[in-house]
């Protein structure tokens, strides 16, 4: 799954071309199927390609309210971010909440609190579709890792919560006294 503006900052287009590569394989074309939430600029461009690529296996869905999110987060296996810049994402947060294993473009800051490879999902590098591809396909060779990783997902993102910030802040303030 993917939820994100169809923006070019969110990287929609680099997931796209990696699940091109991947259909190559015709046994992960057949197994597999990408959800792209959103809207935004983008989505003719992104349908576009998507019909040029004949790339059967990726639906798009129009924006949804958090309650229907929630819901398709509930239903997915992993939850892919490729944004090219995130100064957090919480659609990570929400993402893992639901016990979605995580693939993350470097780019995205909260990846590196939320995100372990070979833990909770992968990090991939910024813009690379081809590394992407690889990640994809790690992750979803062995079902029986995916339902570990989306275990840690939910015990990670529990960890963070109101009280756990305010230390965090309290304890960064005491530090620059």
């Amino acid at each position: 799954i993917f939820a994100a503006k169809l923006i070019k900052k969110k990287g929609a287009n680099i997931l796209l071309e990696a699940v091109n590569i991947l259909n190559r394989n015709q046994k992960f074309y057949h197994n597999s199927e990408f959800l792209i939430i959103g809207d935004g600029y983008m989505k003719n461009s992104l349908q576009s390609y998507v019909k040029l690529k004949n790339l059967k296996n990726v639906k798009f869905i129009p924006f949804q309210n958090q309650k229907k999110l929630s819901e398709l987060y509930q239903k997915s296996d992993v939850f892919i971010i490729p944004s090219l810049f995130e100064p957090w994402g919480l659609t990570v947060n929400e993402a893992m909440a639901a016990e979605n294993a995580i693939i993350s473009s470097s780019a995205v800051a909260s990846a590196y609190d939320l995100v372990s490879n070979n833990v909770n999902g992968y990090r991939f590098k910024n813009g690379d579709s081809k590394d992407l591809a690889n990640k994809i396909l790690k992750i979803l060779k062995n079902r029986k890792k995916i339902k570990k990783y989306q275990s840690n997902s939910l015990k990670i993102v529990s960890k963070w919560n109101f009280n756990q910030c305010f230390l965090g802040i309290q304890k960064a303030i005491n530090k620059c006294r």
